[in-house]
C-alpha cells in the first residue's frame, strides 16, 4: 500500500582498461562509488584517475592514523577579541597537520576524509584534550584567556561527547565555562535530533555552545531555533559586503538583532580591516575574530 522510490548509481568499466576480470570489476566499482559521491542517481564511466584518487585517499587515511599515534597534529590559535576594551576573551583552536610523507595537508582536504573513514571522533577527542591542556598552561603562567573554542565534527555529536569534554576538563582542573564547543549547521544536519541531545547534555554542564559559519547553510534559522546554543558566529562571507553596499550591512544588522533578541552573543569572523571592525561594532557585534587581531598561529609564535 505504499510507494517506494528506488534510485540507482551505475559504474561502467571497459575491458580495454583492465588486465583481467578482477580489475574490470574493481574499476566498475570505483566508477559506481564516484557516481554515489557525486550525488547518486547517475552513470559514471571509469577513468584511470579514479584509481589514483582512491589511492591518495588511502594514503591520507594512513597518515591520519599515524598522526594520532605519534601526536603529530598541531593546534594553531586565533584570538577572539572584545571591543572597545580590546581584551582577548578567548582563542579558537584550529587543527593543522604536516605529514612526513604527504607534506602539509589542509583541513578542507583531510577533515572530510577523516569523517568518511570514521576516525574524526578520535581526532576531535585529541583536539579537545590538547586545547584544554594548553589553556591550563596559559592560566598557570598568568595568561588571561578566559576560554578556548574547539570545533566538533558530526561524528562526535553523539551521546559520547559529554564524557569526552568532561574528562578533558577534569584532567586539567578547568571549569566548564573554560570550554566552548563550536558546531556547524552541516555537522548537525545528518541527525539533528541526536546532535541536539548531545549539545543539550554538554550545555547543561555549563559548557558554551556556538553555532559556527552561521548563514552559509540551507536552513540556518530553523536550526538556530532548535539547537541549544549560546553564541552565533557570523561567517566571514558576510563581512566584506558591509563596506561595499547597504544590503550587506542590513543583513548583518538583522542577524545581530535576531541573535540578541534570542539572548545569544554574536562573534563575527574574518575581520581584516579597521573599517570593517568599526562598522561591525556599530551594528552591535559582541566579539571579533580575524586577521586584524591576529592570524592563527602555533604556540611558538604566540607571546
Amino acid at each position: 500500500g505504499s510507494t517506494v522510490n528506488v534510485a540507482a548509481s551505475f559504474g561502467i568499466a571497459r575491458s580495454v582498461d583492465a588486465v583481467d576480470s578482477v580489475e574490470l570489476l574493481r574499476n566498475a566499482d570505483l566508477a559506481m562509488y564516484s557516481a554515489k559521491a557525486s550525488g547518486g542517481s547517475r552513470v559514471v564511466t571509469y577513468d584511470p584517475a579514479m584509481h589514483e584518487e582512491t589511492a591518495h585517499r588511502l594514503r591520507i587515511q594512513d597518515g591520519l592514523r599515524r598522526a594520532l599515534e605519534d601526536s603529530s597534529f598541531e593546534l594553531h590559535y586565533q584570538p577572539i577579541v572584545s571591543l572597545p576594551s580590546g581584551n582577548v576573551v578567548g582563542a579558537e583552536a584550529l587543527l593543522r597537520w604536516e605529514d612526513t610523507k604527504l607534506g602539509r595537508m589542509f583541513p578542507d582536504v583531510f577533515i572530510p576524509i577523516a569523517e568518511g573513514s570514521g576516525i574524526s571522533a578520535e581526532i576531535d577527542e585529541w583536539v579537545v584534550r590538547e586545547a584544554c591542556s594548553q589553556l591550563r598552561k596559559w592560566w598557570d603562567s598568568g595568561v588571561d584567556i578566559k576560554q578556548v573554542s574547539v570545533n566538533i565534527s558530526r561524528r562526535q555529536l553523539s551521546s559520547g561527547l559529554a564524557a569526552v569534554v568532561r574528562r578533558a576538563l577534569d584532567d586539567n582542573q578547568l571549569p566548564a565555562r573554560a570550554l566552548c564547543v563550536e558546531v556547524t549547521e552541516s555537522a548537525v544536519v545528518s541527525d539533528a535530533e541526536q546532535a541536539r541531545e548531545a549539545l543539550e547534555e554538554i550545555r547543561a554542564m555549563g559548557i558554551c555552545v556556538a553555532l559556527d559559519d552561521f548563514g552559509t547553510g540551507h536552513s540556518s534559522l530553523s536550526y538556530l531555533v532548535r539547537l541549544p546554543v549560546d553564541q552565533l558566529k557570523i561567517d566571514r562571507s558576510f563581512v566584506l559586503p558591509i563596506t561595499e553596499d547597504s544590503n550587506g550591512t542590513a543583513i548583518v544588522q538583522a542577524i545581530v538583532d535576531l541573535a540578541h533578541v534570542m539572548q545569544l552573543k554574536v562573534v563575527v569572523e574574518g575581520v581584516e580591516t579597521r573599517e570593517q571592525c568599526l562598522m561591525l561594532r556599530e551594528l552591535g557585534v559582541d566579539s571579533f575574530q580575524g586577521y586584524l587581531f591576529g592570524r592563527p598561529a602555533p604556540l611558538a609564535q604566540i607571546s
